[in-house]
């Protein structure tokens, strides 16, 4: 498991769509297995916390399924990231939180992250 190889992972699910947090885990579930679900899960709060600190990330509320998406102030952010359960897969007509990469993640996406 290489950390800067999970930080690509997650830019990536911002680049290709407005991915839920739930798919994060989704994708470190299906990428490392072998890691406690703790593990996985620890290391996906902290990698998406240091990507929205960096800039590389913005956080979205989503009306459930793929409704408006509203932009989440950054003082907000934190405790919705450390929040379990906003990292369960949304049911219908529920709000969700979303990622999107920002200029500066693709970026450092395309350029390999430091």
């Amino acid at each position: 498991m290489n950390p800067q190889e999970i930080t690509k992972k997650i830019l990536w699910l911002g680049i290709e769509d407005y991915s839920g947090l739930w798919e994060i885990l989704w994708e470190l579930n299906s990428q490392y297995p072998e890691l406690a679900e703790a593990k996985r899960y620890e290391l996906a709060q902290s990698t998406l916390q240091t990507l929205v600190d960096k800039g590389y990330l913005s956080l979205y509320r989503c009306q459930e399924p793929y409704g408006e998406l509203t932009e989440i102030p950054f003082n907000e952010v934190r405790s919705l990231i450390h929040n379990s359960e906003n990292w369960k897969e949304p049911k219908p007509d529920s709000l969700s939180l979303r990622i999107s990469t920002t200029q500066e993640g693709e970026a450092a996406y395309i350029t390999g992250i430091n």
